[in-house]
């Protein structure tokens, strides 16, 4: 306990004589804009552990997230941001706080965490409130709850721009639905290379044509001079592999193709909902 007590004497006499809080916070900003997320997390550190006025330990575990996020260590960021809401008592700094990590989540594609913080506002200003819309309509949309989405989405739009709101998010649910890559798959299984050229992948679909054409003729060509069970243990089990892979190409290509569609039709609301 004297030890532990000697040690925090000193970290305490380095930081008041050889570097004020501020200066340390400084420093960190310094580190954190030069790209040197590890030292300048470590420096957040050190203003939150010294800094018992609360001065600048909210925007220091802000940028502590920031750090991780650099480092790809995202389940930590959240935790700082985490720490930063619990410290906030004002309501509105609060809300901030959450449409931050909100943000952030969303850049990292977790959408459905994004959404329960979003639910979690309260008595949010005019301009909250829009950015709040905004944020569910993007992680609505990227887990492709396009109904909640395009929902958001209206609420802050221009009267004017409601009807081509409503147009993308009609092609987005026809040409999104899940369901069209398995038919696709299914539909390669019966004609081979057909789910892949409906899927934009034409030459995939035409060399698919062409194997399973030549595997067939040698099949039966094997069939015809050594007999079935020769066609069978020979050239049916190269046959069957390719076939489904086919089917299976079919499939991947079209959700390949969804994803780039996804990707164009949410650029178009941007265009259209600018925050």
């Amino acid at each position: 306990m004297k030890l532990i007590a000697l040690l925090a004497l000193l970290a305490s006499t380095t930081l008041c004589f050889g570097q004020t809080l501020k200066q340390t916070f400084y420093l960190a900003e310094e580190l954190f804009a030069s790209g040197n997320f590890e030292k300048a997390k470590n420096n957040y550190d050190r203003v939150i552990y010294f800094d018992q006025n609360t001065t600048y330990k909210k925007k220091s575990l802000v940028r502590i997230a920031d750090c991780y996020l650099a480092l790809s260590m995202p389940n930590k960021a959240f935790k700082a941001l985490d720490a930063a809401i619990v410290l906030t008592a004002d309501e509105f700094d609060k809300n901030e706080l959450i449409l931050i990590k909100s943000l952030k989540l969303i850049q990292e594609k977790m959408w459905f965490r994004a959404l329960q913080d979003l639910y979690s506002l309260k008595n949010t200003n005019i301009e909250q409130t829009y950015l709040s819309n905004y944020l569910m309509g993007v992680a609505h949309f990227g887990s492709s709850n396009f109904e909640e989405s395009k929902a958001h989405f209206i609420k802050i739009a221009h009267e004017d721009d409601v009807v081509g709101i409503n147009e993308i998010f009609e092609k987005a649910e026809r040409k999104l639905n899940p369901k069209r890559a398995e038919r696709l798959k299914t539909l390669s299984l019966f004609i081979p290379g057909s789910g892949q050229i409906i899927a934009g992948n034409a030459k995939s679909g035409v060399n698919s044509i062409l194997l399973l054409g030549g595997l067939g003729a040698l099949y039966f060509a094997t069939v015809k001079s050594y007999g079935t069970f020769s066609g069978l243990i020979t050239v049916l089990p190269w046959l069957s592999r390719y076939h489904i892979g086919g089917s299976e190409n079919a499939e991947e290509s079209m959700l390949k193709r969804q994803e780039k569609l996804k990707s164009r039709y949410f650029d178009e609301i941007l265009k259209i909902v600018n925050p």
